[in-house]
């Protein structure tokens, strides 16, 4: 599924669209990008770079849960797994909620794929395209709670999107870092991770009386 045939399906979604090309193969070059970019036609809603560095690739590598290095050289093949590219985060497919500010590293997305190995997370069009929808159009408000380094997060997430992709569920939700929040806010009485659905804590604990008290 091309990212173009995504924005063909929702001609009318209040969305944009961001395509980053860089130089993984090592023989890659901004002209080469700048062919490639003409291809997605004159929807106003893309935005194109060139990232020479790779910085955005080296960024996202140290933060998704990528394919193991055995996996990638099966799938890809040696022509496309380079020594110098295993760590890195490449052809992948990122969905973020439009309220999500970016900073020096990349936030975590609301769901991702990718087509860097066979695992749960290989490129699906269906799953994507539902869990670009939810985004857009969402029928619930489902929040996940977390903060940096909260050790739990990762399982607790894998868990629950397993949980809804088993259901054919959209999977894509809101992730909110709970250390950006504002500090009167109620939600911040609740531990991390926690997921609410339409305000209500997935596992029925009570909507906290007050904030959290700083320590």
């Amino acid at each position: 599924m091309a990212l173009d045939d995504l924005a063909k399906a929702f001609p009318d979604a209040d969305a944009k669209f961001f395509v980053v090309w860089a130089p993984m193969l090592g023989h890659e070059s901004h002209d080469d990008a700048v062919q490639q970019s003409k291809g997605f036609g004159g929807d106003e809603r893309f935005r194109f770079y060139w990232d020479e560095k790779r910085r955005l690739p080296n960024s996202l590598g140290s933060k998704l849960q990528l394919p193991s290095d055995q996996e990638r050289a099966d799938f890809l093949g040696p022509e496309k797994h380079l020594p110098g590219n295993r760590s890195q985060a490449w052809d992948v497919y990122l969905l973020y909620d439009k309220d999500v500010t970016w900073g020096e590293e990349p936030p975590e997305p609301s769901f991702w794929m990718h087509q860097l190995g066979q695992d749960e997370r290989l490129l699906d069009p269906a799953r994507l395209t539902r869990a670009f929808e939810s985004l857009i159009d969402p029928k619930h408000e489902i929040v996940f709670l977390t903060r940096e380094g909260c050790k739990a997060t990762p399982e607790m997430r894998a868990r629950f999107e397993e949980a809804l992709r088993k259901k054919g569920l959209p999977e894509a939700f809101r992730v909110i870092d709970m250390d950006e929040v504002d500090k009167d806010d109620v939600r911040t009485g609740y531990g991390t991770p926690t997921v609410l659905i339409d305000g209500s804590d997935l596992m029925g604990a009570p909507v906290p009386e007050e904030p959290a008290v700083p320590t």
